[in-house]
């Protein structure tokens, strides 16, 4: 793992745990039999819109649909919580393709693409949901 990317997440460890009340109570983590297997987390204040931050599942779980069972489901939550619609990013390169498919198989649309550095082939990606709508279930019946 990239060791700036491995800080920022030691970091923000420590501060979902400093502030439960906050920062932890924005935080939705996946188990399968008791063992973590991925986490999402939004930035509440911008209330009644949700701004989705880390979003990941392990690798060896990838690929299996946990990752959109487990967005979904805080989707679900944000809805609950009284939220109206939800904001997220990803990178507009080649390894994002699978994040870019999940997030447009939840429902979300895509808004505008940005430009983040000198080489402008790739950029990041915005998408957008409403919530006002029930959200798809996560076992459809």
């Amino acid at each position: 793992m990239n060791l700036e990317l491995e800080e920022k997440l030691r970091r923000y460890d420590c501060e979902v745990f400093e502030y439960p009340e906050t920062i932890g109570a924005s935080l939705f983590l996946t188990q399968l039999k008791s063992k973590l297997i991925g986490m999402v987390s939004w930035d509440p204040r911008q209330f009644p819109r949700a701004i989705i931050g880390y979003n990941c599942i392990v690798p060896e779980f990838q690929g299996k649909g946990f990752g959109k069972q487990q967005l979904l489901e805080m989707l679900k939550e944000l809805k609950d919580k009284g939220f109206t619609e939800a904001y997220v990013n990803t990178g507009d390169h080649p390894f994002y393709k699978p994040s870019q498919r999940m997030y447009m198989s939840c429902g979300f649309d895509e808004i505008q693409r940005h430009s983040i550095s000198s080489d402008l082939r790739y950029g990041t990606i915005e998408y957008r949901i409403e919530l006002k709508n029930p959200v798809n279930p996560v076992n459809p019946v």
